[in-house]
């Protein structure tokens, strides 16, 4: 399988962490400081909103999209960096999704076909997913720190998955909409 990011990522950001960059080394290497700080390529993470998920589409048309890259020092993956719509760094994730992404990357190479992938994110329901966008079809691999019944690491296709979120996206909109406060 061919797996792609797409082209259009920003390629400078090194120089824009700036202090993190300098910080992320001085923490995350302690006895040599000399290891060098890297980025990956980057990707995008698609952010979804529950009442598309509801209305029944989970990557036509999502929330907002942000570039991220993995960070490493020296051969270590230490974090996520994320960058807003001017491309600077805005966040820096250092949790289990960013292990998460590069067991599933090398998980999906396994299988046929040639896709383009991005990541989707629903933060209420705990859902972090990589998105291959294929020319026949799409699928969708959760990893952790997934929190549905979805299976990690396991392809699934896109109705699926809706399959699943839908109901968990409902519950959630009525839980916030019939709040009294009590």
């Amino acid at each position: 399988m061919s797996i792609k990011f797409s082209p259009n990522a920003p390629v400078d950001t090194v120089n824009k962490m700036g202090s993190w960059a300098e910080k992320l080394k001085h923490e995350l290497s302690a006895p040599d400081q000399n290891q060098t700080l890297s980025v990956s390529d980057g990707y995008e993470v698609h952010y979804l909103s529950l009442k598309e998920i509801v209305a029944g589409r989970l990557v036509d048309n999502p929330d907002c999209s942000r570039w991220r890259h993995m960070v490493s020092v020296g051969d270590q993956l230490v974090a996520e960096v994320e960058l807003d719509e001017s491309q600077s760094p805005i966040a820096l994730h250092m949790g289990p999704g960013k292990d998460g992404l590069s067991t599933t990357v090398s998980l999906a190479s396994s299988l046929d076909g040639d896709y383009e992938a991005s990541v989707l994110s629903v933060a209420p329901l705990k859902f972090i997913a990589l998105w291959l966008k294929g020319d026949n079809d799409d699928l969708i691999i959760p990893y952790a720190p997934n929190a549905t019944s979805l299976k990690n690491g396991v392809a699934v296709p896109v109705r699926d998955v809706l399959d699943v979120l839908k109901p968990l996206a409902q519950d959630v909109i009525n839980s916030t909409t019939n709040d009294t406060g009590g």
